[in-house]
């Protein structure tokens, strides 16, 4: 499994938005109207270029099938929140638990980062189960906590600290 991951430009604006604005990567995410060139450019130039955020590309033999990201990071309280999304045809085959370890590599050993968290829907089973083999720990249930199309959903709130990994 030839995987490597490298940071984001705005080059892979196009990239980002057709597998954003997916139905495959929208269900399992929390902020689900459609990505502009206008949102990506600002999210580069307001969170990314401002080290807010972290963001690659993920790599398969040079050819990018998708994205992970930490962002909300907050240098004072050395934590920020893991994100992630795939080509659908990707997932399940050991590629997203690879370039998970490699961002928290960068997070805890460039951003010196000491905890990084993550929010899924209960009920997406295999992204869990990455984020176990890749060391995240479960950590609490966080009821009724997003609304998404008029009606409230459960998130799990999941964690790594440095000593951990």
């Amino acid at each position: 499994m030839d995987i490597s991951l490298r940071e984001i430009t705005e080059n892979d604006t196009p990239f980002i938005l057709e597998l954003r604005n997916s139905e495959f990567v929208k269900n399992n995410f929390v902020i689900r109207e459609q990505f502009t060139e206008q949102s990506q450019k600002k999210w580069l130039d307001s969170v990314v270029a401002t080290g807010k955020a972290i963001q690659y590309i993920i790599l398969n033999d040079n050819l990018p099938i998708g994205s992970v990201y930490i962002r909300n990071i907050d240098y004072t309280q050395k934590n920020g929140e893991f994100g992630i999304f795939m080509r659908e045809d990707f997932t399940g085959k050991g590629f997203g638990v690879v370039a998970t370890k490699e961002i928290l590599k960068i997070a805890f050993e460039k951003l010196k980062l000491h905890r990084v968290y993550l929010r899924v829907f209960p009920d997406n089973l295999s992204a869990i189960k990455a984020y176990e083999k890749a060391g995240f720990i479960k950590e609490d249930l966080l009821r009724n906590t997003v609304c998404i199309d008029g009606e409230y959903k459960d998130m799990l709130l999941m964690g790594i600290v440095n000593n951990e990994k």
